[in-house]
């Protein structure tokens, strides 16, 4: 039996202990909340990529589980009473990779400079755990720590950036209720352009700098010279994170940045 949200709107925080691009390692904790349909609940069930789990909590506590086949089975030391709320942590680590598809690999890309999460429909699995179903959306905060040179975007606010010796820890929040293909995140040498103006409250936004749209042009013409698709695949979703990162990383009142790649990303083989 899988969680069902009924009168409380489920939430996750994912945070990855660390992610080092080169090996593209990555260690992650998510924590979910959530609230058990109205059956007792003996067994909860997340999608979840093969990576090595270190840990499983349920409210606090170490629970059984199974990991295969992309399902992570996980199951209390006593049936959960229905309609009660409840945590379950997950520590794991491994190497995030796309999950096959009929569409083919989809979720965590691997790139020379960083990494780019594109997980529709079915790639969330692919780096954090979840019960991958449209229709079962959660408020999301993801902390990520990664080497100070690279820098990280993901939906929602940005919340804060902490910078420890060569480290910087990156914190986004989104609020409102979001399917699981939608969570994404992407890490590289990007440059944020300041906008002069303002965002409006309503209405068109500031015009793009010239050096953003210079950039951006340059990555969709590398990726139409290129044999395969993937490349063109990614331009368009960086593309598209520096057009979210310019409507709403930060405050109305503040300008907004727009996120450039100093380098043209490409997918390692």
């Amino acid at each position: 039996m899988v969680a069902r949200p009924t009168a409380a709107r489920p939430t996750l925080r994912w945070k990855g202990g660390q992610y080092r691009p080169l090996p593209n390692r990555l260690s992650g904790s998510a924590r979910l909340s959530a609230l058990a349909g109205p059956a007792a609940l003996g067994e909860i069930s997340l999608d979840l990529a093969p990576f090595r789990i270190h840990r499983v909590l349920v409210d606090g506590r170490t629970a059984r589980y199974t990991h295969r086949a992309g399902k992570l089975r996980i199951r209390p030391a006593r049936a959960l009473a229905p309609s009660t709320s409840f945590t379950v942590e997950v520590r794991y680590t491994g190497n995030p990779q796309p999950v096959n598809s009929p569409w083919g690999g989809l979720g965590w890309e691997e790139l020379t400079e960083g990494a780019l999460v594109a997980s529709q429909p079915v790639g969330a699995p692919s780096w954090y755990p979840c019960n991958d179903r449209p229709a079962d959306k959660a408020s999301y905060r993801i902390s990520i720590t990664t080497p100070s040179p690279y820098t990280v975007v993901a939906g929602g606010r940005r919340l804060s950036r902490t910078t420890r010796a060569s480290s910087t820890t990156w914190v986004y929040e989104q609020p409102a209720p979001t399917s699981s293909y939608l969570v994404t995140v992407s890490l590289g040498r990007y440059t944020a352009v300041p906008l002069t103006a303002p965002a409006p409250t309503d209405g068109p936004h500031p015009p793009v700098p010239r050096e953003a749209q210079h950039r951006t042009a340059e990555l969709f013409k590398r990726g139409l010279q290129t044999r395969g698709r993937t490349e063109l695949d990614l331009g368009d979703a960086l593309g598209d994170v520096a057009r979210r990162a310019a409507r709403g990383s930060e405050p109305r009142s503040r300008p907004h940045p727009v996120v450039c790649p100093v380098v043209c990303p490409v997918a390692r083989p």
